[in-house]
């Protein structure tokens, strides 16, 4: 009832919180109290390999070193080839998160269509990415060029969760 309570609260466009918000933190909050290893389970095989390797991909051309820029055309296939994997294995693993987490999916679902896949984008997935060490995906730090891989793959996935 707690939930439908905050659920049903309309807010204007000029008010501090709306219903996605609300959806963001609610979904935020039960992922971090209640399933710490899930941004382990979706993310450390994917990510432990950069780190490992200090995989170093950009795209923008401001940012890039000399050998970087006649290298473009490889960094962006690698890019790609990333996010697809990425993409393809956390696919594959959402049918193993916990019920608890898929049953406020479904309610987020019934209540507010079509927010429950940016909301888990925006609030955890990409932010995880983005910051493994900060969400238990891998323990210590990121090299800097291999966290701005990390998020430039979050920024590809939001875009695609905004356009969507």
């Amino acid at each position: 009832e707690l939930i439908k309570f905050w659920m049903d609260i309309e807010i204007d466009n000029n008010g501090v919180l709306d219903q996605t918000m609300i959806c963001s933190r609610m979904l935020t909050r039960y992922i971090q109290t209640y399933c710490s290893n899930i941004s382990r389970f979706l993310l450390a095989d994917l990510i432990e390999p950069l780190i490992t390797h200090r995989v170093a991909l950009e795209i923008d051309e401001d940012r890039m070193t000399e050998s970087q820029l006649l290298s473009r055309m490889e960094d962006t296939t690698a890019l790609l080839r990333l996010c697809e994997e990425f993409k393809v294995a956390i696919l594959g693993r959402l049918c193993k998160l916990p019920l608890e987490l898929w049953q406020i999916f479904s309610f987020l679902a019934v209540q507010k269509q079509q927010i429950v896949g940016p909301v888990f984008l925006y609030s955890f997935l990409c932010p995880a990415i983005e910051n493994p060490d900060q969400f238990g995906v891998i323990e210590g730090n990121v090299p800097g060029k291999t966290k701005r891989t990390l998020s430039i793959i979050a920024e590809v996935f939001l875009r695609l969760a905004k356009n969507n």
